[in-house]
């Protein structure tokens, strides 16, 4: 059938114009890749779950979000009655606990499953951003090379990157909204302005890892086209996304949502440049060439430092791309170069970032700064500020080796390429594996968990990193929550990272803590002023279990060290109601029983 031209359309125009693909296979194409994106997101929550188990140090912050999921999923959508910090990762990572809890799943296997099915989502969208290319061989490079850096990752990565609470949900959201400002979707500036506010409304780090640099992006972008019109969608996603932040922040406050309690705070000028001198050995140690003093054993054999060596070149071959492309795109417009040198064009290629390069680029930045500003010690765990920047910067490495072997290799045999690929998969994968004959990370609270559930003590209270806890371990079996000691030396509800539910008409059998860490003045001595002499003291490892014969209550007025306080908080007396034994009683010294699960 002669196909006739429409009005103002040329008869060249229209024969050059590709056929169109028949519905039937289109759609067929489309269930294909959702199928492989569904095994993809399987398989790497599989890794990652598994590397979690193995890594990760859970401890009550993590425990915190479970709980937080637990009271959405009961209904406290927005949090009523709790204190959090402003990383309280509501609108990022708990409603993703809350989903996992209506299905059933238990408290303790979230701990580690929701972290590596948001580990996963990270891979994946850092793969469909890392693709590109006409050539097979060059569009699979980048995907192969981000899930061999982030699926497979190194022990020190694993015990970051694995862990709730730990700004990995943060993120994720700044990936979507990058990969959304890089399509041409009519509502790819909504969409990401509320991917950002989503994210600013759980932690306040989306402010440096996603909307300043698509602030920025957005300047960058007006100055390479040299219209200030090419930045305006970045710039329009920015600040839509702090205004809807902010309205959504009103309306939930309105509805009685959770208050936000003692800020972070930040580091001196003289921690500021000790943290400078850190930055190198930190990040090499997430990539997994030096080890990190932290609770797992990193670094591991020559051999594994050695692979992890070859993508941390990657890594920083993609920063440095990134910023050359950068500073090349505006002193100048990108000239085609003319040569016969395939390294020469691969070189050219890797130069020529566009917007997404940018985002994730100065995200990368971003996240910098704030493990600069925000790490108070040289304590190796404020690695998990430097976390975003490693996953950033491994979608950097595929993005620049997707473009320099396309413009470089582009003879390149696929099969010869395709084994190429599964032998660099096959190395990470067998760098992943020996990762395991490293120490299991110890889980130092169950020796407690079991000696609460063989003593039958349900509910008690305890120091932070003795409570919640072992609250969500036990999946429940024991509730141990969170006291401070006030100015007064009483023992009071910690104000921060609990909700007055907890203490609310509840009483309390006993008072845990950790005698080898001592933590805000929980201790023998705040025990006894604020409910009396215990009748018992077993010793569990560290730990000292102080259980008394009469039940005690907590008031639901918190403290927290650092923060004004009003004249009610100030008194002793609606802060703590004691029953039974008072604290000026002297009973004879109780023995202390040592406790071992063996």
């Amino acid at each position: 059938m002669l196909e006739v031209a429409p009005p103002g359309v040329t008869a060249g125009r229209l024969a050059a114009r590709p056929p169109r693909r028949p519905a039937g296979r289109s759609a067929a194409r489309t269930v294909g890749w959702l199928a492989c994106g569904a095994a993809l997101f399987v398989v790497a929550t599989a890794l990652c779950y598994a590397a979690s188990r193995h890594f990760a140090l859970m401890n009550s912050d993590n425990a915190t979000l479970v709980l937080e999921g637990q009271s959405m999923s009961n209904g406290g959508l927005v949090l009523h009655g709790w204190a959090l910090a402003l990383d309280s990762f509501w609108s990022s990572e708990v409603p993703l606990y809350a989903l996992a809890i209506e299905l059933g799943i238990r408290t303790s296997e979230l701990l580690y499953l929701i972290p590596a099915c948001i580990a996963a989502l990270v891979v994946l969208l850092g793969m469909w951003l890392a693709r590109g290319g006409t050539h097979r061989a060059s569009s699979l490079t980048g995907p192969v090379v981000v899930f061999a850096l982030l699926a497979l990752p190194s022990p020190a990565l694993s015990f970051f990157f694995l862990q709730g609470s730990w700004h990995v949900g943060t993120a994720l959201a700044c990936l979507a909204a990058f990969a959304l400002l890089g399509t041409s979707l009519r509502l790819r500036v909504p969409l990401a302005a509320l991917a950002l506010a989503l994210g600013l409304l759980g932690d306040l780090q989306t402010l440096l890892l996603g909307v300043l640099p698509a602030l920025g992006v957005g300047l960058f972008a007006a100055l390479r086209a040299r219209r200030l019109r090419a930045g305006a969608p970045f710039v329009a996603a920015a600040l839509a996304a702090a205004a809807l932040a902010l309205a959504l922040r009103a309306v939930a406050r309105a509805l009685g949502a959770f208050r936000i309690v003692n800020p972070n705070p930040t580091a001196s000028f003289h921690e500021v440049l000790a943290n400078l001198a850190r930055l190198p050995r930190r990040e090499a140690g997430l990539l997994g060439i030096v080890a990190m003093p932290l609770h797992v054993a990193t670094g591991g054999s020559i051999a594994l430092r050695l692979l992890h060596l070859l993508g941390a070149v990657l890594v920083v071959g993609g920063f440095l791309a990134a910023i050359a492309g950068l500073l090349r795109a505006l002193v100048a417009p990108r000239r085609e170069v003319r040569t016969a040198r395939p390294a020469l064009r691969a070189l050219d290629a890797m130069l020529a970032t566009d917007t997404v390069d940018d985002l994730l680029l100065l995200g990368l930045l971003g996240d910098v700064v704030a493990f600069v500003i925000l790490s108070g010690t040289g304590n190796a765990n404020y690695g998990r500020y430097l976390t975003a920047s490693v996953l950033f910067g491994a979608v950097l490495a595929g993005r620049a080796s997707s473009r320099a072997l396309e413009a470089g290799l582009p003879s390149v045999s696929t099969p010869r390429f395709a084994g190429a690929l599964t032998a660099l998969l096959l190395l990470f994968g067998a760098g992943f594996w020996s990762g395991f004959s490293l120490p299991a990370t110890p889980n130092v609270i169950a020796p407690l968990q079991a000696f609460l559930v063989a003593h039958h003590l349900r509910s008690g209270v305890g120091d932070y990193w003795s409570s919640s806890i072992v609250t969500v371990e036990s999946d429940g079996a024991v509730r141990v929550r969170p006291v401070i000691e006030d100015p007064a030396g009483r023992l009071v509800r910690y104000g921060r990272q609990t909700t007055s539910a907890w203490y609310a008409g509840q009483r309390f059998d006993f008072v845990v803590f950790d005698a080898l860490h001592p933590w805000r003045g929980v201790g023998a001595a705040s025990t006894e002023a604020s409910f009396g002499q215990p009748s018992r003291i077993y010793a569990v490892g560290t730990y000292r279990v102080l259980v008394f014969s009469h039940s005690f209550s907590v008031g639901t007025l918190g403290y927290t060290r650092g923060t004004p306080r009003t004249a009610s908080a100030r008194s002793p007396v609606p802060s703590i109601v004691s029953s039974g034994v008072g604290a000026e009683h002297r009973a004879p010294a109780p023995r202390t029983f040592e406790w071992s699960s063996a």
